[in-house]
């Protein structure tokens, strides 16, 4: 019992150790939250401010912060003195009665010299660096595809209510056709061309929408949510591509 007791103390004893020590003074950075990239949601509206804090999310983006993070830690452990060892066994022991054996405890610890602390603490720091140089290009990079996705976007949503007013415009037209040839007051050529007009003006919005929803799920997908259904944007194409008016 007094063997079982001094080996519990040598447990304690080493689990207690101070082994702070080192360079571990980096920042800490928050992760971003993680999100459900394939639950489908619906946004009653989406500004490019929004657009480009939602991209920030992005699973590119949160991949190189916990690669950061992960780097941030190996510099942290190896800037630490190594953990000490503790040893236990048992000698001279007879087997029928193994518990008048000599109970042997010890404890040891590496010593690192030439400056090997240091040396592996700045080699972690300096890949942390290195990683996130490489978000900030990646989020650079990330959000100027998302600028350019939202103004394709919000040209093709102008282009649809645009043409969805002519096509409302030709289709009144051939209502007034037909009634002035209903009343002697018009030719039937005239009736053809309105029709044809209208039925123009109505294949012209099916593919104007379709681009629409084209360009939709293209600035899903760049804000890194393909499951996202966006019902309208709000701003202005030339204020968000910065042309002069």
């Amino acid at each position: 019992m007094k063997k079982f007791c001094a080996f519990v103390l040598l447990l304690a004893a080493c689990g207690t150790l101070d082994r702070s020590s080192g360079p571990s003074s980096w920042p800490q950075a928050p992760l971003l939250p993680a999100r459900g990239f394939d639950v489908p949601r619906t946004l009653a509206s989406l500004s490019l401010d929004e657009a480009l804090r939602m991209a920030d999310g992005h699973t590119e983006l949160r991949e190189l912060t916990l690669l950061a993070e992960a780097a941030r830690g190996r510099g942290d452990q190896a800037g630490r003195w190594p953990n000490p060892e503790a040893s236990l066994r048992l000698e001279s022991a007879p087997f029928d009665a193994p518990g008048d054996g000599d109970l042997l405890a010890g404890i040891s610890q590496r010593w690192p010299v030439g400056g090997r602390l240091g040396a592996a603490a700045e080699v972690g720091a300096a890949e942390e660096r290195r990683i996130q140089a490489l978000h900030r290009t990646k989020r650079l990079e990330r959000r100027t595809k998302v600028r350019a996705a939202f103004a394709v976007a919000l040209h093709w949503s102008a282009a649809e209510e645009a043409h969805a007013q002519i096509r409302q415009g030709a289709a009144d037209g051939l209502k007034v056709s037909l009634a002035l040839l209903a009343a002697g007051d018009a030719l039937v050529e005239d009736v053809a061309r309105a029709r044809l007009e209208s039925l123009r003006a109505e294949v012209e919005l099916v593919r104007i929408r379709a681009q629409r929803a084209v360009a939709f799920a293209a600035l899903s997908l760049e804000i890194g949510e393909p499951a996202l259904t966006v019902e309208r944007l709000a701003g202005d194409a030339w204020e968000i591509l910065d042309v002069p008016g």
